[in-house]
């Protein structure tokens, strides 16, 4: 398929031309499994454990079948957001985990604003604000 419009999904894969090849954005899996927290509290729980199990070393883009990293690109803030917002409703035992490299993004983010600013500034916001409030 010739989508250039997928380039804005998956830029560091420099797609253009794409065929579905099982590459899992860490991101879009952890706002998919927030948003099916009422039907299926599993895949959060699934979503959560793996980003916990690899907070150390922790990339951007995996192969969906075995979890092996696709590119050594970091998570950016709105990752961790989500990851701090996932934490909360699911009430385990990751949130500080991720609140603090969540923290940590969120100072070289004001440090340095890069787009797209006001997306990162809301999830940063949002997971702010539900981790004050708890839900």
């Amino acid at each position: 398929m010739v989508q250039p419009e997928i380039v804005t999904l998956l830029p560091d894969l420099d797609l253009s031309v794409f065929s579905p090849n099982g590459i899992v954005h860490l991101a879009n899996s952890c706002t998919v499994s927030e948003r099916a927290l009422l039907r299926n509290r599993e895949i959060g729980e699934r979503v959560l454990r793996f980003a916990a199990d690899r907070v150390s070393d922790l990339k951007t883009y995996y192969k969906g079948d075995t979890g092996e990293a696709v590119s050594d690109r970091r998570p950016g803030p709105a990752t961790y957001a989500c990851l701090v917002r996932l934490a909360v409703k699911l009430g385990d035992g990751y949130l500080e985990v991720f609140l603090n490299r969540m923290t940590e993004q969120v100072r070289e983010f004001l440090d340095q604003p890069y787009e797209p600013r006001l997306y990162n500034a809301g999830e940063l916001l949002l997971a702010l604000r539900s981790s004050v409030q708890g839900r």
